[in-house]
Formats: C-alpha cells, structure tokens, sequence
C-alpha cells in the first residue's frame, strides 16, 4: 500500500508526539487528506535550544477554499512549559518567514495547567498576552484522561488572521470524556 503525503511528513519528524497529534486532528487517514492538502512542513531549528523537543509545522491547503494554514505541534517539557509556552510567539514569526502564511493554528500538550504553568504564571507567557493569539480551550478545562486531576494540559491556539471562527461553531473547544 502506498503512503500518502501526510504519512510521509510523519516518518520525517523527529518529534513523534507532535507529529501524531498533529496526524490525528488534522489528516485521519481516510476523512481529513480528503478535506486537506499538505503543501510543506519544517521544524523549528534545534539550533535555538528553547525547546527540549521542537515544535513540527506543516502548511496545508484546504481543499474546499483553497486557503492555507500551518497547524504547529508543540509537546512542551513539563518542567518548562512556561518558557516553551513563552516562545512560541517565536515559533510563530518563523512560521510567517518560513512558510509564508499569518494563518497558524498552534496545538499539542502545553502541559499549560497545574503545577506546571500557575495563574501567576500567565501574565509572562507572550503567546496569552499578545492579542493577535486566541486560546480555544481556556484554563477552567480538563483536558486530561484522569478522572483524579482537573489540568488544562492541551491546548489549541489560533491567529486573529486565520479566520478560523468561520469554521467554527463557538469560539471555545468543548472538552469530550469518554
């Protein structure tokens, strides 16, 4: 059996994690490569050493609109996760030089709650201050699988100019348990 695009740019990236993630909610095999085009991807240098694993990008096209968008991965070091968090806006300007698009979705496990990012934290993290950034799942959500802890680990965050709300029914994630 052939490999599509999409599995290919998995095999390619060092980062597992980020790339499954980004594989799983944008280009399950059988629905989303029929919705989306992969275009490109890239890594943040490893260079930079602000990132114990890198985040991932891949730019897409959306076959309905023909709009493009980088979805960017990002599986922060939980003992780091405020600093990781901080320098995505970094990730993001090199997204815009490197891929050559504003529109951004930047998602993955954050580990942005509990004893890793707390509320004291946030006023430090660029990508929660700068208004061009919108936090779909917000601090209050369980994004965890335990019924035991109540942590807002993953997150997906958008740009003002992807217009993504068009695509969306609110303007908030609703976390599922199943």
């Amino acid at each position: 059996m052939a490999r599509s695009p999409i599995d290919t740019e998995v095999l390619n990236c060092r980062n597992k994690s980020v790339c499954l993630h980004l594989y799983n909610f944008y280009c399950f095999p059988s629905i989303r490569s029929s919705i989306f085009q992969v275009l490109s991807n890239n890594e943040y240098p490893v260079g930079y050493h602000h990132f114990e694993r890198p985040p991932f990008n891949v730019l897409f096209r959306d076959k309905g609109d023909g709009k493009e968008f980088v979805a960017s991965g990002l599986h922060a070091k939980a003992d780091h996760a405020v600093t990781e968090i901080d320098r995505m806006t970094e990730v993001y300007s090199f997204i815009e030089t490197t891929l050559g698009t504003s529109n951004v979705v930047l998602m993955g496990d954050f580990n942005a709650d509990c004893s890793y990012v707390g509320s004291g934290d946030w006023s430090s993290i660029r990508l929660w201050t700068d208004s061009r950034f919108n936090w779909l799942i917000d601090n209050y959500a369980d994004t965890t699988v335990s019924n035991i802890t109540n942590c807002a680990y993953d997150r997906s965050v958008y740009t003002q100019s992807y217009r993504l709300r068009n695509h969306l029914k609110s303007e908030r994630a609703t976390i599922i348990k199943r």
